[in-house]
């Protein structure tokens, strides 16, 4: 009974973000690479992942993070990984995050295309504004079918179908 009140109280902190402000996420979103947008989407699907998933990203976040300051505090300090292998070790923590984001969408995409893709939807995306995000943010939302709380899945969503273009999409 503790575990139960202990989580509901954590799931209280979740915040649930108002339209505007994934409205404003969305736009901010828009100004970044896909493959970046990908990345995003698979770091925020981490919690519906096994829990080593993010653990091994975590762990090595944190080597990489000792590795420094183990580096600044004995300046001769040389017997750690290069700087070439701790990129080597981010790119791969970045490919898995962004081919985690590409299997959501491709799961999804049945869904999305059917809700998505007809002609006055495509003919409200040309003109890409604030109201348009609105709208789209909310049926995005609804055809993935989750919870208010982690609604900011279906604004990077929304961004990574924008950034491909609706009707690049949709074909």
């Amino acid at each position: 009974m503790q575990n139960a009140k202990h989580i509901a109280e954590n799931n209280a902190q979740v915040e649930e973000l108002d339209t505007e402000t994934l409205v404003s996420e969305t736009a901010k979103l828009l100004r970044m690479r896909i493959d970046e947008l990908y990345a995003t989407l698979g770091a925020q699907l981490l919690g519906f992942t096994k829990p080593t998933s993010a653990a091994g990203i975590v762990s090595y976040l944190s080597a990489v993070r000792n590795s420094s300051e183990a580096t600044l505090l004995l300046e001769g300090l040389s017997a750690g990984p290069s700087l070439t292998e701790w990129a080597m070790g981010l790119e791969f923590i970045h490919e898995t995050l962004e081919g985690q984001g590409k299997r959501y969408l491709t799961e999804n995409r049945e869904g999305l295309c059917k809700a998505l893709c007809n002609q006055d939807i495509l003919a409200l995306s040309d003109e890409i504004n604030r109201s348009t995000i609105r709208i789209l943010i909310t049926i995005v939302g609804a055809t993935l079918r989750i919870p208010r709380e982690l609604d900011s899945i279906s604004a990077t969503t929304l961004a990574i179908i924008l950034k491909l273009g609706l009707r690049n999409f949709c074909s």
